[in-house]
C-alpha cells in the first residue's frame, strides 16, 4: 500500500482532453479515478507513483514537478498514451458547463475547441450526436437542442445532424422546427426513411 499522505498529492482533477476530466479521489488507503461520463474505478498501485485498473489495460503514472507538486498524470492505454495536466480549481470543461445549465458558455467553449482543434474527437459529429442523445435520455431537452444545433452549425452537409435536431424539437413540442429539420435531412439524404416516417407522423 501507498502512504495516504502521498495519495493525497494525487487527488484532484486532470484534463485528459478538451472535454474530458479524470477526477482522482482518495478513500482511506484506496485511490479512485472517475473519467467524465464514466463510473468511478479503483486504482491499484504497482509502485508509489504507478497505478493500474483491473477492468481495462490502462496504467496511470503520476509525476512531480521540480517543486515537488504533482501537476500531471500520464495515462498509458492500448495504442498510446496521453498526459493529463492538473486543472485549476475553478476550471470547467464544456460538458460540465452544459450539465450545469450554462448552455451559452458551453456552446462557446465547444466553438473555441472546433476553431483551435478542428479534428479533435471532442467536437466530432459522432461525439456531439452521442452527447445530444445522452442529454435527451436524461430529459434535458434544452441542453440536447443546444448540442444538436451546434452539430448542425459544425456539419451543415450531414443529413443526420438535422434528423437528430428534428427529433429533439419534436420531443420538445416544437412541431414547426421539427418539420423544418426533418425536411432538410431528407433533402440531404432522400433515403432517410426515419425522416420520412417522422414527417408523416407530424402530418406532412
Amino acid at each position: 500500500t501507498v502512504d495516504p499522505k502521498i495519495l493525497d498529492d494525487y487527488v484532484g482533477r486532470f484534463q485528459v482532453n478538451p472535454d474530458r476530466v479524470l477526477t482522482v479521489t482518495r478513500d482511506g488507503s484506496k485511490l479512485y479515478a472517475q473519467p467524465t461520463q464514466s463510473p468511478k474505478i479503483e486504482l491499484f498501485p504497482t509502485s508509489e507513483t504507478n497505478f493500474i485498473r483491473v477492468d481495462e489495460n490502462v496504467k496511470y503514472s503520476f509525476s512531480r514537478s521540480e517543486d515537488g507538486k504533482v501537476e500531471s498524470v500520464k495515462i498509458h492505454f492500448a495504442g498510446g498514451e496521453t498526459v493529463a495536466g492538473r486543472m485549476a480549481k475553478d476550471a470547467s470543461i464544456p460538458y460540465e458547463l452544459m450539465m450545469a445549465g450554462r448552455h451559452g458558455e458551453a456552446v462557446e467553449a465547444y466553438r473555441k475547441i472546433k476553431q483551435e482543434k478542428p479534428g479533435n474527437v471532442t467536437v466530432s459529429e459522432q461525439r456531439l450526436n452521442g452527447l445530444g442523445y445522452s442529454l435527451l435520455e436524461q430529459k434535458r431537452l434544452a441542453e440536447a437542442i443546444a448540442v444538436f444545433k451546434l452539430n448542425v452549425e459544425f456539419y451543415p452537409k450531414s443529413a443526420n445532424v438535422y434528423d437528430s435536431l428534428g427529433e429533439a424539437y419534436m420531443k420538445n413540442g416544437d412541431k414547426e422546427l421539427a418539420i423544418t429539420n426533418y425536411k432538410k435531412s431528407l433533402e440531404l439524404n432522400p433515403d432517410n426513411s426515419n425522416a420520412e416516417a417522422m414527417l408523416k407522423k407530424l402530418g406532412q
